[in-house]
């Protein structure tokens, strides 16, 4: 069954539900007609199995409504160094659907053609777009809030000691792997910070920087991996790690 992400779902008179912002889409995209079934949800965790009661999409017919587990424990924050544009779109879309709460996009020392690259990326509306059909499609109900560009030294500051923070390092010395890195927090961790390096990884006096701010510098084995790789078999190991597979059951 189709799912779409509703800002502000509007119950008109229960169960009859407005689906104008998505009537476009389901009309004359997927061409859905009266009585196709389809689900939505929006920002409050609900999630909807909805009839369309008309052949324009105007409004749906709610036949169940569900609360759902919160997407992942604890929350991860995905601070990604802005790497070319094609592989940057494709971290932005698995990362959505392995369930991150926010993505920032992140500045350092060996991003090429820093000096270009302004707060807000003229693609920014475009990412939003793909991180909102991600989790559309990989049964989420979290969008994940993509930020305006920040540097490495600012989101060292921005994040205090109320955040576990992990960077990602290729090199083996004075690092730890990540299987060691998450047992040591036996649960009690709310907020994940991850940070992962563009291509050509952090230099040695960002990962200086990175341990007086109390990050842990974790390695993912003896293999030098594309930004993308970790970025993406990170998250799966620390989605798993905490989770295992009960992601997406709903409440009881």
């Amino acid at each position: 069954m189709h799912r779409f992400y509703v800002s502000n779902i509007q119950e008109i008179d229960d169960p009859k539900i407005f689906l104008g912002s998505i009537k476009h889409q389901l009309k004359n995209v997927l061409r859905f007609r009266k009585d196709d079934l389809i689900e939505i949800f929006d920002e409050t965790s609900f999630e909807y199995s909805v009839r369309i009661l008309d052949d324009d999409c105007d409004f749906g017919k709610i036949i169940s409504k569900r609360i759902r587990k919160i997407e992942m424990y604890p929350e991860v924050i995905l601070c990604q160094s802005f790497i070319k544009n094609d592989r940057f779109e494709l971290i932005i879309e698995k990362s959505s659907e392995l369930g991150v709460t926010q993505i920032i996009p992140m500045i350092t020392e060996r991003v090429q053609s820093s000096k270009k690259l302004k707060k807000t990326h003229p693609k920014h509306q475009r990412w939003r777009r793909i991180i909102k059909e991600s989790v559309e499609q990989s049964g989420g109900n979290v969008i994940p809030h993509i930020e305006s560009f920040h540097t490495f030294e600012e989101l060292l500051e921005l994040f205090d000691d109320q955040y576990e923070k992990i960077l990602f390092w290729e090199k083996n010395e004075n690092s730890i792997d990540l299987k060691t890195c998450l047992n040591s927090y036996k649960g009690n961790i709310k907020k994940l910070v991850i940070f992962i390096g563009p291509v050509g990884g952090f230099s040695e006096s960002e990962i200086l920087m990175a341990r007086e701010n109390r990050c842990k510098i974790v390695t993912l084995g003896d293999r030098v991996l594309k930004s993308e790789t970790v970025s993406v078999s990170s998250l799966s190991i620390i989605r798993y790690h905490f989770q295992g597979l009960v992601s997406g059951k709903y409440r009881d």
